[in-house]
């Protein structure tokens, strides 16, 4: 696994906006993967969250048992409170796990 071992704040300020205007045409596992990375980098900027929180939010029946757990770990780590999207994430969940759907257990 490749690791990141230097933090570019430059780097990641200059990306935030252009992610913010693409995100609502990303893909699920485009926005579940961005998230994440920039939570692994500890980069907890307002409006690249709420904006990957919207997009994901209004794609969230696309996303798979990975995508939900990327989402949520990612917000999680960042310690960013975000209801709605913990809503949705829990209530695209919760009928995978009912039924021990794709991606439950593994």
């Amino acid at each position: 696994a490749a690791v990141l071992l230097v933090r570019d704040m430059p780097l990641l300020d200059a990306m935030a906006p252009r992610v913010i205007h693409a995100s609502r045409d990303f893909k699920p596992a485009e926005l579940t993967n961005t998230a994440w990375a920039f939570a692994t980098c500890d980069y907890a900027d307002g409006r690249l969250l709420r904006a990957i929180s919207h997009a994901a939010r209004a794609r969230i029946g696309a996303f798979s048992a990975h995508d939900l757990a990327n989402t949520a770990w990612a917000f999680a780590h960042l310690g960013v409170p975000d209801r709605p999207l913990c809503s949705a994430v829990a209530a695209a969940a919760l009928p995978r796990v009912r039924s021990g759907g794709e991606g439950v257990g593994q």
